[in-house]
This record gives structure tokens, C-alpha cells and sequence, in this order.
């Protein structure tokens, strides 16, 4: 089971220096984190900006969600395609990435040299059906999935599910931010997963 409770949008700053730089302090980006939601700050996402706003916004929510919802001394597991998200989880003790199957080549040298900076256990699975990572059962405190599914078919998305529910010790947390198309809060349902989220810009965003 996840931990209950609602989402954390008032404390999304709490843990600045995690996500800025110090010349990124008492700018407007660091004003925005104060008063926005975390619905509120998906939905700047969509906003037509300089440079590539989506992916920047949504960086700064995934973020902002991760380093305000990671106990510290956590085991982490993800999964992702890169190692760029745990760089934002607060004083874990051992973090494990899984790259699910695709048509890209995955290169592990970059990753492995990127999750070497973090200085704690790392593990990397990459080309492994999510049905056969060996992961011990209720052995991580938290679990990540950043914008994995879209555009997946049902059974993989419920593969992911599957994977990282059976991953999770009681009491640990799934946190994630998946277009709405994935209908990932019905699907944690369905795994008895107890979750609140938020839907806006597109996103639902949830712990």
C-alpha cells in the first residue's frame, strides 16, 4: 500500500537549494514555485514561452515533486530513460533504474557515468522484460514514473504498474506525472494502490 494523504503543492519550494542554483534564488521562477499548485504548475507547462516551455516546466514540477516527496535515505527505484531524475531525490541511500524495451539503443556508459556523480549504490537494467527484472519484492521506499506512458499500450502500462507496486515496501510511495491518456490513477486502483493526484494541463500528477 501507498502512503495516504493528499499531495504537497504548499511545500513545493521547501527544498529550493535541492532544485536551483543560487543564481536561480528569488527570480521568478523561484516566486512561482510559492504560489502554484502542482496542477497549477503542469498546466505552465502548455504555455507558449522563449524556448521550449513544456519540457522545461515540466522538468521544474518533476523536480519540485520528487525532492518534496523522497524521504531522506530513501531506496529509489525508477522507471525512466535516464538517470537525470534521480539527480533530484534528496539524500537517497541506493537508487535502481530500469529502461524498459524499445527500438532505441540504450547507451549505459552515459548513465552509469551520470549516476557515478551521486555517490550511493546504483543499479541499472536496461533490454529486460518488466516481467523478468530481478528486483526483491518490498524492498524500495519509493518509486518514480515521470513520463513513461505515453502513448503505451494498456499492458504496458499496467506492466509498469505491476512492476513497481510489487517493488515497494509497505507504506513506501509511487510518485509520477503521466498525460492523462495513460489513466494511471485507475490503474494504481486497480493494484489496491492507494494514491491522490491532481488532473490539469493535460498531466495527472500524483503520490
Amino acid at each position: 500500500a501507498l502512503r495516504p494523504g493528499p499531495l504537497r503543492p504548499q511545500a513545493v519550494c521547501r527544498r529550493r537549494a535541492a532544485l536551483m542554483s543560487d543564481d536561480a534564488r528569488g527570480t521568478p521562477l523561484g516566486d512561482l514555485a510559492d504560489k502554484l499548485s502542482i496542477g497549477e504548475r503542469i498546466g505552465q507547462g502548455t504555455k507558449n514561452s522563449w524556448v521550449n516551455p513544456a519540457y522545461w516546466n515540466r522538468q521544474f514540477v518533476t523536480a519540485s515533486h520528487i525532492a518534496n516527496n523522497v524521504p531522506n535515505g530513501s531506496t529509489v527505484l525508477e522507471l525512466g530513460k535516464d538517470a537525470k531524475n534521480l539527480y533530484y531525490v534528496p539524500s537517497p541511500e541506493a537508487m535502481t533504474l530500469v529502461v524498459p524495451p524499445s527500438n532505441l539503443i540504450v547507451e549505459q556508459g552515459p548513465i552509469r557515468e551520470a549516476a557515478a556523480k551521486l555517490r550511493v549504490p546504483f543499479s541499472l537494467f536496461t533490454e529486460t522484460p518488466l516481467d523478468a527484472v530481478p528486483l526483491t519484492a518490498a524492498s524500495f521506499d519509493a518509486a518514480l514514473l515521470f513520463d513513461m506512458l505515453d502513448g503505451a499500450p494498456e499492458q504496458a502500462a499496467y506492466g509498469a504498474v505491476s512492476l513497481l507496486a510489487n517493488a515497494l515496501k509497505p507504506g513506501g510511495v509511487l510518485l509520477f506525472a503521466e498525460r492523462e491518456g495513460a489513466n494511471l490513477p485507475a490503474i494504481c486502483a486497480d493494484f489496491n494502490l492507494q494514491v491522490a493526484s491532481e488532473a490539469e494541463g493535460g498531466f495527472d500528477v500524483g503520490i
